[in-house]
């Protein structure tokens, strides 16, 4: 691990404490190797009389509600300010934006790790393979047929199974006006693509766990 985050400590209601445990706690985590940036810890009073608690942020929120969702809200539009040309441009479908929103994202993400800014440059493969990483799309692929696996081993009374199960008996159709690709549908495509099989002939392997997981060994390793 290089680091870790969001360090919180309670002093009561009383300012001693506070200041014995920022004399005592730091020297015995750096005995382990844990370093306290004292210059980055924040402090906050939260009574009744003082309203500090309002702009505390912990775990990445602040404890104000309102505070909080206007926070977001900002981080949200520069988000989206940043990606704008490739997010209003009519030529691209719903769904290659979204998704083309995603992988930037990430691949944002790991430059900043890696602290690669303008104008150095590097490729997505060569950014992919340092930070040992893959693009979400194969994570979220990799989690759903995870899951189907969990769910085809469930009791049959269960309600998730309930409803896999009427829903694969009676092959429900879609509304005329409703997308046409379900969940279903595209756990079926991952199914196909990386075994060969649907989810009705994935019912009996599913029950091996380690037949399951050996479907899930060559989604991870095949980027796809």
């Amino acid at each position: 691990m290089q680091y870790a985050d969001d360090i919180c400590w309670v002093g009561g209601n009383c300012s001693h404490a506070i200041d014995t445990i920022k004399s005592n706690i730091p020297p015995r985590l750096l005995q382990r190797d844990l370093h306290i940036n004292l210059a980055k810890t924040e402090e906050y009073i939260i009574n009744r009389e003082k309203i500090e608690w309002e702009r505390c942020k912990y775990l990445g929120s602040i404890l104000l509600t309102e505070n909080d969702i206007a926070r977001r809200n900002q981080l949200a539009t520069a988000a989206f300010n940043n990606l704008n040309k490739i997010l209003t441009n009519n030529k691209l479908s719903l769904n290659i934006k979204i998704r083309k929103a995603i992988y930037i994202c990430h691949r944002n993400i790991l430059r900043k790790i890696l602290l690669i800014r303008w104008p150095e440059k590097i490729s997505n493969e060569d950014l992919y393979k340092r930070t040992i990483q893959k693009p979400w799309s194969h994570t979220i692929r990799i989690r759903r047929v995870r899951w189907l696996g969990h769910l085809l081993r469930l009791p049959e009374e269960a309600p998730a199974r309930k409803a896999l199960d009427i829903y694969l008996h009676y092959l429900v159709k879609h509304p005329r006006d409703a997308k046409k690709i379900s969940w279903v549908d595209t756990v079926n495509k991952d199914l196909k693509s990386y075994a060969n099989i649907t989810i009705e002939e994935g019912r009996e392997l599913a029950q091996d766990r380690k037949e399951w997981r050996s479907i899930i060994a060559k989604m991870i390793d095949n980027t796809g």
